[in-house]
């Protein structure tokens, strides 16, 4: 089977490009770059890039609105939205945790690949409300 999940610059933990220890730009490959592009596409703002309008997560749509029972469904459904949006996600289940006194919002986000890999990672948000 052909690797399915492509290869990418590699980003550090703040977002920046990864370097070799030659001074040359990091690769992520494999499963790797797949949790690395979700991580990043959970990141972006839906809609945030110009040239790939439907990117992004849907969740800061709704950050200034109240933590309700409501409010935490849709987060559900913005947060899976996003993830399954990448073809090489089979899919994935959310995990919300509120904490309304700090106004912010932790996701756990447990992935499957097409291949049956899998991974997570956690995401945060502030809520204004």
């Amino acid at each position: 089977m052909a690797d399915i999940f492509g290869v990418d610059i590699a980003q550090t933990d703040v977002q920046d490009w990864g370097t070799t220890s030659q001074g040359d730009l990091a690769l992520v490959a494999g499963v790797d770059n797949l949790h690395q592009a979700l991580e990043r596409r959970w990141a972006t703002p839906y809609g945030a890039l110009f040239y790939a309008p439907d990117y992004g997560n849907t969740i800061f749509d709704m950050l200034s609105e109240p933590i309700t029972p409501d409010w935490i469904e849709r987060a559900i459904v913005a947060a899976r939205s996003c993830i399954l949006a990448d073809p090489r996600v089979a899919d994935v289940q959310v995990t919300v945790t509120p904490f309304p006194e700090k106004r912010i919002v932790h996701f756990l986000n447990k992935w499957v690949a097409v291949d049956g890999s899998s991974g997570q990672f956690t995401g945060q948000v502030t809520v204004g409300v």
